[in-house]
């Protein structure tokens, strides 16, 4: 019989997704922000959030609006209907629904941290508050 080994998850560099053509959830998510960041020169804030077992890209909008792209999920924040167009929707609603579309994959997701090129917060650290956490802290932003 053969051997079984657990090796450490390694995050890649956008560079190294690009340079192999493939990645994970979190490469994509990496590769995926790292390019509208540069692409929108830093006009907008675009992070990374991390939930139980995946990681996906959000945008910030103003008026407690978010835009969630998950190329890993192949999901995003859409007006729906025949023709989806990429849209932003209220934070607690649209996180909820994202979370939903996760649920039957991953047993209770909850946002778990965000990072980007400007910031690192953790929502399970005591206090954090997990998906609430996120989204109060969300609202309570100043775009």
């Amino acid at each position: 019989m053969e051997k079984l080994e657990n090796l450490p998850e390694v995050w890649q560099f956008p560079n190294q997704t690009l340079t192999l053509g493939s990645g994970d959830c979190e490469d994509m998510a990496i590769l995926l922000a790292s390019m509208i960041y540069a692409y929108v020169d830093k006009e907008y804030w675009v992070e990374v959030i991390v939930i139980t077992d995946h990681v996906a890209v959000y945008i910030p909008v103003e008026g407690g609006r978010i835009c969630i792209l998950d190329p890993g999920g192949r999901y995003y924040t859409s007006t729906g209907g025949l023709w989806k167009r990429l849209t932003a929707k209220d934070i607690r609603r649209e996180v909820y629904r994202w979370l939903s579309y996760w649920s039957s994959r991953i047993e209770n997701p909850k946002v778990e941290w965000v990072f980007s090129a400007y910031l690192w917060k953790s929502f399970m650290k005591p206090g954090g508050n997990g998906t609430e956490g996120f989204i109060d802290w969300m609202y309570s932003r100043k775009l």
